[in-house]
């Protein structure tokens, strides 16, 4: 489980589609910015990975197109339009059918995590009397 320091690895044998959905949503109430971070790895082809969040479990937004990398990338999401929801965000990696002698395409991830900043409170200024 990449939340918890794992990989997840989507191995595509066939016309296919893998999906790992977080499985604590994210609460970004209090947030006034949020990065999604993770490490990827895809293998080059033409299966599609990506990224989506939903606010209610139902009806996916796809908010990232990962590109294909022979090594680990580091990967960040922006997630501030979604600032006051509480949001849950899967990787979804749809394969095409391997061709005859190449190598089955694959989607590892791992290292999953949030960053968030809080509103900042304005500094208060003396007041001057007048």
């Amino acid at each position: 489980d990449p939340q918890t320091g794992g990989t997840w690895d989507a191995v595509i044998t066939g016309s296919e589609t893998h999906a790992l959905m977080l499985r604590t949503p994210i609460d970004l109430r209090d947030a006034s910015s949020a990065v999604l971070l993770f490490e990827s790895r895809l293998s080059g082809g033409l299966s599609v990975a990506a990224v989506e969040v939903s606010r209610d479990g139902v009806i996916w937004e796809r908010v990232a197109v990962l590109p294909p990398s022979d090594d680990w990338t580091t990967v960040a999401v922006d997630l501030s339009a979604y600032v006051g929801d509480v949001v849950f965000v899967r990787f979804v990696y749809a394969g095409v059918a391997r061709v005859e002698g190449l190598t089955a395409e694959s989607w590892s991830i791992r290292g999953v995590s949030v960053e968030t900043r809080l509103p900042q409170t304005p500094r208060s200024r003396p007041q001057r009397p007048r």
